[in-house]
């Protein structure tokens, strides 16, 4: 997710249950679910041992031109994953060490405690957009280094690093700085030589900060408002990348992850990749993989305005899915589509469900529990909500739509339960059974 405070709509028109073949096909059936229940604007793809299995596209790509499985996409956050993987490269050549500080190839970095860690594993506590938005608001294309004069100049307080998590874009945008710095190229030349060439990522690229200096016509992004589609997308003058602001179409989300699928990816930055972040254990690696028991199923998904990123690869079937998409793809879809994607991969057909639509419940607080997931605590802390797990991680909860929260370390979308259910809440999983947390006895 580019922002910490999604604002998705969760506007669907009155859904009817569209029922599963009986067998695996080409995904016409899924596509045609998609655009049924959620409106879908975009294009997916999956593959196995390299070959592709299913795709579809549907929608436009700017209200005319008709989305295709070429279109160039915002990447929101799966930039994150790809620049994790730049970084972790240099790591693994020895011209960056994780515990080295941030400062010393970036000067102009304003805090001295921070390593290269912290930002990689979203504990540094820098700020987020909203406080760079009189920056923002000038008009003048802004760069990470813009960024980081005006927090310096802000005067702004350091938080310890390496403490707790807290989803951090701007981590990102000074990571692709460091490596820019590292090896004395653009961050668009490094980007080309070290991931989009490898990968054969054909249309990725990064983004001008200047609308009017893109290379190819721009895809925009929308939302279902009560009056049909409305935009909501990119804004212009953002020069900053590393967090976000790659574009790319399905078919390069799909290059990338057969690097992981197939192995491709160099075996000491892959073990680098996938090791624990600071939260030792958790499913979420230093690499910004969420992996299921034994890392070798992992994904990553970006939410930014309307636009919608997920790269999913199965290195011991040898799968991928992916998908993109520009019209503010529900919350609910956001683990319903991937599900059905991977069931694509693994040879079966898993229809998409229509959403339930019932809200997580307001001011909701205590303890509960849920088999396969534990005991957890909910609750509020200046304003910010946060699940709390047995272990003593915390996990931010940020809005992801109506009535939908998102814990992004824990991969979780928690909403109400199904109606008639005991449950005071339910969490949907990409990776697992969906989890009903009950309050504790």
């Amino acid at each position: 997710m580019k922002q910490a405070s999604l604002a998705l709509i969760f506007v669907l028109a009155a859904c009817v249950q569209v029922q599963a073949p009986e067998q695996p096909d080409d995904g016409a059936a899924l596509l045609a679910q998609a655009e049924t229940l959620a409106q879908f604007s975009g294009a997916f793809e999956v593959t196995r041992d390299g070959v592709r299995v299913a795709a579809g596209a549907a929608g436009t790509a700017d209200g005319t031109a008709p989305f295709t499985l070429e279109t160039t996409s915002d990447s929101a956050s799966l930039a994150k994953p790809m620049t994790a993987e730049i970084v972790l490269g240099l790591v693994a050549e020895g011209k960056l060490s994780l515990d080295g500080n941030v400062a010393d190839p970036l000067p102009d970095y304003p805090y001295t405690d921070t390593r290269v860690r912290d930002l990689l594993d979203h504990s540094a506590a820098l700020p987020d957009y909203g406080f760079f938005q009189s920056l923002l608001d000038a008009g003048e294309p802004v760069a990470t280094g813009d960024l980081l004069a005006f927090l310096k100049a802000s005067g702004k307080p350091y938080a310890p690093s390496g403490e707790t998590f807290s989803y951090c874009n701007l981590c990102y945008d000074v990571l692709g700085a460091v490596a820019a710095a590292v090896t004395g190229e653009p961050l668009s030349a490094v980007f080309d030589a070290r991931l989009f060439e490898p990968a054969g990522m054909e249309q990725a690229f990064l983004r001008p900060a200047r609308f009017a200096d893109w290379p190819v016509p721009r895809t925009l992004g929308f939302r279902q408002g009560t009056d049909g589609a409305e935009p909501w997308g990119a804004v212009d003058n953002e020069g900053f990348h590393g967090g976000s602001n790659i574009y790319l179409s399905v078919r390069d989300v799909t290059a990338y992850a057969q690097r992981w699928a197939l192995g491709a990816v160099p075996g000491d930055v892959r073990t680098l990749a996938l090791s624990d972040a600071w939260r030792q254990g958790h499913s979420f690696t230093l690499g910004n993989w969420d992996c299921a028991a034994g890392r070798e199923r992992c994904y990553y998904s970006g939410h930014h305005e309307g636009f919608d990123t997920f790269a999913y690869w199965d290195a011991e079937q040898r799968i991928t899915a992916a998908f993109v998409s520009n019209g503010g793809l529900p919350p609910y879809f956001h683990t319903e589509l991937p599900h059905a994607l991977i069931a694509l991969g693994e040879g079966r057909t898993e229809a998409l469900r229509a959403p339930r639509n019932t809200p997580f419940p307001e001011d909701l607080a205590g303890w509960f529990e849920a088999d396969g997931a534990g005991l957890i605590e909910i609750s509020t802390l200046d304003g910010q909500r946060a699940v709390h797990l047995a272990d003593g991680r915390v996990s931010p909860l940020y809005p992801a739509g109506y009535g939908v929260l998102y814990a992004p370390d824990l991969g979780w979308f928690l909403s109400g339960p199904e109606p008639g259910s005991a449950a005071a809440f339910a969490a949907r999983r990409v990776l697992g059974d969906d989890l009903e947390f009950r309050p504790r006895p």
